[in-house]
Order: C-alpha cells, then structure tokens, then sequence
C-alpha cells in the first residue's frame, strides 16, 4: 500500500512536487491554505492526485 499526503505550499502558486520517502510514503506539496486546496486551487490539488496515481498505480488502472 503506498499513501499520499498532501501539503499545502503557500509560497509555490505554480507547481505541485512529489518527495518519496522511499518507502510507502509519497508526500505532494501543492499551493494554497488548508481551506483554499479544496476551493480556488481544487484544479491543482486534482491535478496533483491524478499525477500521483499515474506514477503509483499506472495509467488505466
């Protein structure tokens, strides 16, 4: 099983990136607050957990 926690950044508007803990672990930092991910940036954090998906799961899965 491999988890993904999402952090929001603040001070990175633009770009979403993935640290791996080398383990099950994959920690994503995405721009805004702890109310904004969920509302002005909702495409973003969307974005961010389809990316992981892709890189974890594999497309089509």
């Amino acid at each position: 099983m491999h988890e993904l926690i999402l952090r929001h950044a603040s001070e990175q508007p633009d770009r979403t990136a993935f640290t791996d803990s080398g383990g099950a672990v994959s920690y994503g930092d995405i721009p805004g607050d702890h109310f904004s991910v969920l509302d002005e940036h909702v495409a973003t954090t969307a974005e961010a957990i389809r990316t992981w998906l892709a890189r974890t799961v594999g497309p089509g899965r």
